[in-house]
């Protein structure tokens, strides 16, 4: 027995999803605009240290970025990923290779161009500063207020530390001038 929506859907031209899957086109290339992709992975990693230094990449690189070669080889391996951490150095790494050598050969232009990417690359995103700065405001202001209701200074604390660290270098310094 045939379900009665199904058997309109049908008669009307309407196609099952799995057919419309089927007939799609391929999704676009990694990067979206049709380069590569730099998703923290380790093929982007891998094309980052073969242009630089071909066959022996990985130590190579690895000491660059900071990162164990023996780490990098279990990436490959499949075993975890690079980092978004790795992965910024290394982009870093390439950029600020790329522009120094940019600037060696007299392509001045070019080099100000990298480092124009560079900075880019390097810049925080306003939003993520705007929330890191909201977030650590309300932390103060919460710290602020339960000081304030327990009926402490924090602020004469830390002024009181100080000084007490300014007192005992200064009576190390007058211990080791008479000596």
């Amino acid at each position: 027995m045939t379900d009665p929506v199904l058997a309109r859907a049908q008669a009307a031209g309407v196609r099952d999803i799995e057919e419309l899957i089927a007939e799609a086109p391929p999704p676009p290339p990694a990067g979206g605009n049709g380069g590569p992709s730099m998703e923290p992975g380790f093929p982007a990693l891998e094309r980052i240290g073969r242009v630089v230094f071909a066959d022996r990449w990985i130590g190579k690189l690895g000491a660059e970025i900071g990162v164990h070669d023996k780490t990098i080889r279990r990436w490959g391996e499949g075993e975890g990923s690079p980092s978004e951490r790795a992965m910024t150095k290394a982009r870093t790494w390439a950029l600020t290779t790329a522009q120094a050598l940019l600037r060696a050969v007299g392509e001045d232009d070019l080099a100000a161009d990298v480092g124009a990417v560079l900075r880019r690359h390097l810049a925080p995103d306003e939003a993520t500063v705007a929330a890191t700065w909201a977030e650590t405001q309300a932390r103060v202001n919460a710290k602020v207020a339960a000081d304030a209701q327990a009926g402490r200074d924090g602020w004469a604390e830390i002024d009181a530390k100080a000084e007490a660290r300014r007192a005992a270098k200064a009576a190390r310094a007058a211990a080791s001038a008479q000596k």
